[in-house]
């Protein structure tokens, strides 16, 4: 996938959009950008989710 710049936050969630992805957060340092509907069909274990109540 290409690189790309965003001027704004609203520019890149747009972007996501179009393409169907979402940030899916590794570790404290790597972002992946993976489809929406497999992210949000898949349970999250981790510290996030740990925060959030579990999966």
């Amino acid at each position: 996938m290409k690189v790309k710049a965003f001027r704004t936050k609203t520019e890149a969630k747009d972007w996501l959009k179009e393409k169907g992805l979402t940030p899916h957060h590794l570790d404290d340092v790597t972002i992946q950008l993976v489809p929406t509907d497999l992210h949000g069909n898949v349970p999250h274990i981790g510290s996030a989710s740990d925060l959030r109540g579990g999966y």
